[in-house]
C-alpha cells in the first residue's frame, strides 16, 4: 500500500515519526509531504527519509487562483464560529488569537457575540460548510495527487487558523482517494481550528477526544477510532542515557541534592518574557521556605523549544542551584534532545510547569507533576480545556496550587513521599494515553487502524450536488472579491503567495479586487450569517440573550468586552475605577474583586481599554502605571505600550498581578 502522510510543516513529525516508520517496516511506501516549511522552528525531514521504503515528497503546491482568498476566509470564519459554542465562550485567549489570525476583516464584529446556543452555532457551522464545499477543487493539488499515487492520505492537523490542508482534503474526495485525519496532540480539538471538512477516518488518542471531535467538530461517532497517543510511545519503556551524577555534571548542578525540574511551555501559553519573571518569583518562594529541602532543593528549568531563543539563560547566571539548559531553541525530534528530556523527567524529584505537553511525558515516567495557576497565565490555564484533562477531578494528576505557600506545601508532600501521587498518575496514564492498556503500544493500534482503513473499497469520488453548483454560481462574483473582505494577517499571506504566481496565472488582479468596498457586505448575507447578526442585535440592544447571565456592574461588562454596557452603567453612576465583585467565569475562580480598568485589562479588551482612555478614565497617573504594569504581567504589550509614558518608573515583574491576587485572598 502507498500511503502520503501530509503534515501541516515539519514539527508535526515528532507525533508521527514513530509510526511512519513502522508502516513502512511492514511493506507498506510511505511518502511524507509538508504544506510549509517554518524557518523559525528548527525541525526538517532530514532523518526520516533515510528509512527503506519512506519518500519525502516536499512541499505540497499551494492554490493561487480565483478562490483562494474566499476559501481562506470561510475556513477562518468556522475556526471563529466555533468559539461562540457555550463550553468554549471563556477561552478568551484562543477565541482573540483565532479572531486575529483568521477572522475576515469584514467579520471581525463578530467578536461583540458573547457565545451562541448550541444550535445556533451548528446552523452556522453548516452553512458555512455549505458555502466551503462550493469552492472547487484545486486542480494543481489534484495534479500533485495523481503524481503521488497514494492508496491512502492522511493529513494532519487540518485545525490551523483557515487550513489550506482542506484543499487537499477536498481535492482527494474528488479523486476517489481514501482520506483521513489524525490528530496530533492533546490540545488539538479545543484550542485551534475547526476540522471544516468530514473525512471516514479519523484517529484520535482516547474517548475524551472522541467526545470532542463530535461535540465541538460534528464528526459522526462512526468514523472515529480510539488509538491512544502513539507520540508518547517512546517514553514507556526508555532508559536514561547517563547516570544522574552525568547528567547533573552535564547541565550544570551539584548532584548532592535533589532537584526539581520547571518544564516551559509554548509562547503562546506564556511568552518568555513573562515566564521567566514567574519562574524568579517561583525560585525565590522555594529559597524562603521553612522546609530545608525546599529551600535548598536544586532547580533545573527546561524551556519550551519554540520558546527557547527568547529564553535569557544568563539571567539565571546568578542563581546557586540553578541551571537552565539546553539554551537556545532546538529541534524536539533529535534523538539526543528527546534522551535529554527524558533523563531530564527520570533524574528530577518533581516536576513544575504551566501548561505543557511534558507534564503528560513526565506522568508516564512516573514523576509527581504540579502547577500554580498564576493570573497572568488564567487565559491559558484554566481557560483553555485541554488543560482541565490534567485535573484530578476530570481524572487527571495534576496537583494545582493557586498561590505560592500552597504550592509549597504540595512540593514539599511529594518531596518527601514521591508515591503519593502514583495512582493518580498510572489512572490517567491508562484512560488518557494507553486507553488499549498500559502495555499496548497506541503506535502499534495506529498503524493497524490506517492498514484495515486502507483494505476498505475505494471510496466513489464525490460528486457535486445540483445546489452547491448552483451556490458555486451565485458566489463567484464574491470570490472575485475575496481580497476585500481578508483579514490582515490573510491579506500579507495572499499578497506573498501572489509574488509567486507565474504572468499567465488566472489569478484576479487587484484592480477587480477594488471595484467596491460595499461588496463586502454581501459576504455575510450569502454565507448565511443572518443569524449570527440577529443574535448580535439583541445583545447590542440590551436584551443579552446569548448570556448565561448577564453583567452586574460596569467591572463585569468591561471584562466581557460589551462596550455598551460598560457605557450605561457609567451613566448610571458606576465608576470604572472603584472594586467590584465579578462572577468567577469574567476572570478566573481566584480573581472576583477587580476594578472596571483592571477587568478590561485582563479580559484583553483593547478597544474597550482605548476607548476608556478617550474619555478620561485613565488621567490619574498612579493608575495608569498600575495598568501598564499589570499588562506587562499578562504580556499584553499592545495596552502597555498604550499606557506608557517618560516620567513612568519600572514596574517591577509580576507585582501588579500580586497585588490584586492578594486582595482576592
Amino acid at each position: 500500500m502507498r500511503i502520503l502522510v501530509v503534515m501541516s510543516s515539519p514539527e508535526y513529525l515528532r507525533f508521527y515519526d514513530t509510526t511512519v516508520v513502522q508502516l513502512a517496516q511492514r511493506g507498506h511506501d510511505v511518502r511524507v509531504a509538508v504544506n510549509a516549511v517554518r524557518e523559525e522552528r528548527p525541525v526538517r525531514l532530514d532523518g526520516i527519509e533515510h528509512t527503506p521504503r519512506v519518500t519525502v515528497a516536499g512541499l505540497v503546491p499551494g492554490r493561487y487562483d480565483r478562490w483562494t482568498n474566499f476559501a481562506r476566509g470561510v475556513r477562518g470564519t468556522m475556526d471563529f464560529v466555533r468559539y461562540l459554542h457555550p463550553r468554549l465562550a471563556r477561552a478568551a485567549l484562543l477565541r482573540a488569537r483565532m479572531k486575529r489570525q483568521a477572522l475576515p476583516w469584514t467579520l471581525q464584529w463578530m467578536d461583540r457575540v458573547r457565545q451562541l446556543p448550541v444550535s445556533a452555532v451548528n446552523a452556522v457551522m453548516r452553512g458555512l460548510e455549505a458555502a466551503e464545499r462550493a469552492v472547487p477543487s484545486s486542480d494543481v493539488i489534484q495534479r500533485f495527487l495523481e503524481a503521488q499515487a497514494p492508496d491512502v492520505v492522511l493529513v494532519s492537523p487540518l485545525v490551523e487558523a483557515a487550513s489550506d490542508q482542506v484543499d487537499l482534503v477536498r481535492a482527494a474526495q474528488a479523486l476517489g482517494i481514501r482520506v483521513g485525519t489524525l490528530v496530533a496532540s492533546w490540545d488539538n480539538l479545543t484550542n485551534k481550528g475547526d476540522l471544516r471538512v468530514a473525512t471516514d477516518f479519523v484517529a484520535v488518542w482516547n474517548d475524551a477526544q472522541k467526545l470532542e471531535a463530535v461535540e465541538f467538530h460534528r464528526v459522526p461517532e462512526q468514523a472515529i477510532t480510539v488509538t491512544g497517543a502513539q507520540a508518547f510511545d517512546r517514553w514507556f519503556d526508555r532508559q536514561p542515557s547517563r547516570p544522574r551524577e552525568a547528567f547533573c555534571r552535564d547541565v550544570g548542578l551539584p548532584d548532592d541534592r535533589p532537584f526539581v525540574l520547571f518544564t516551559g511551555s509554548s509562547i503562546f501559553i506564556a511568552r518568555a518574557d513573562a515566564e521567566m519573571a514567574f519562574v524568579r518569583r517561583w525560585i525565590a518562594a522555594l529559597r524562603a521556605s521553612d522546609d530545608p529541602l525546599i529551600r535548598d532543593v536544586n532547580v533545573l528549568v527546561r524551556p519550551h523549544p519554540y520558546n527557547g531563543r527568547a529564553w535569557r539563560a544568563d539571567d539565571f547566571a546568578g542563581l546557586a542551584g540553578v541551571a537552565v539548559w539546553p539554551r537556545g531553541g532546538y529541534d524536539p525530534v533529535d534523538e539526543a534532545n528527546r534522551a535529554g528530556l527524558f533523563d531530564s523527567l527520570f533524574h528530577g524529584a518533581a516536576i513544575v510547569g504551566i501548561n505543557t505537553s511534558a507534564m503528560i511525558e513526565a506522568a508516564i515516567v512516573g514523576r509527581p507533576v504540579l502547577a500554580i495557576e498564576a493570573p497572568e497565565f488564567a487565559g491559558t490555564q484554566e481557560g483553555t480545556l485541554h488543560y482541565r484533562h490534567l485535573l484530578p477531578e476530570n481524572g487527571g494528576f495534576l496537583r494545582v496550587s493557586s498561590s505560592f505557600p500552597e504550592h509549597l506545601c504540595q512540593l514539599s508532600g511529594v518531596l518527601h513521599d514521591p508515591q503519593t501521587s502514583r495512582d493518580e498518575l498510572d489512572r490517567f496514564v491508562r484512560s488518557f494515553i494507553r486507553p488499549r492498556g498500559r502495555e499496548v503500544s497506541a503506535t502499534s493500534v495506529l498503524t493497524d487502524a490506517i492498514e484495515r482503513y486502507g483494505e476498505t473499497p475505494v471510496p466513489a469520488r464525490v460528486r457535486e450536488s445540483l445546489g452547491t453548483v448552483v451556490l458555486r454560481t451565485l458566489l463567484r462574483p464574491v470570490a472575485a472579491w475575496g481580497g476585500l473582505w481578508l483579514s490582515p494577517a490573510l491579506r500579507k499571506q495572499a499578497t506573498r503567495a501572489r509574488q509567486k504566481v507565474t504572468a499567465g496565472s488566472r489569478e484576479v488582479s487587484m484592480s477587480r479586487v477594488n471595484r467596491s468596498l460595499a461588496a463586502a457586505v454581501l459576504v455575510p448575507v450569502i454565507l448565511g450569517l443572518g443569524v449570527v447578526a440577529a443574535f448580535t442585535a439583541g445583545e447590542l440592544g440590551g436584551s443579552t440573550v446569548l448570556f448565561n447571565q448577564p453583567p452586574v456592574n460596569v467591572a463585569e461588562a468591561a471584562g466581557l468586552g460589551i462596550t455598551s454596557e460598560v457605557v450605561r452603567f457609567m451613566d448610571l453612576g458606576q465608576d470604572p475605577h472603584r472594586m467590584y465583585v465579578v462572577r468567577p467565569d469574567i476572570i478566573s475562580s481566584e480573581i472576583t474583586k477587580v476594578t472596571g480598568l483592571e477587568a478590561a485589562i485582563w479580559g484583553r479588551r483593547i478597544e474597550m481599554i482605548r476607548m476608556l482612555d478617550s474619555v478620561g478614565a485613565l488621567r490619574d497617573p498612579a493608575m495608569r502605571r498600575h495598568l501598564r504594569c499589570l499588562a506587562m504581567d499578562i504580556s499584553l504589550e499592545e495596552v502597555a505600550e498604550l499606557l506608557a509614558s517618560p516620567d513612568q518608573p519600572p514596574c517591577e515583574p509580576g507585582a501588579a498581578a500580586e497585588s490584586v491576587r492578594a486582595r482576592n485572598k
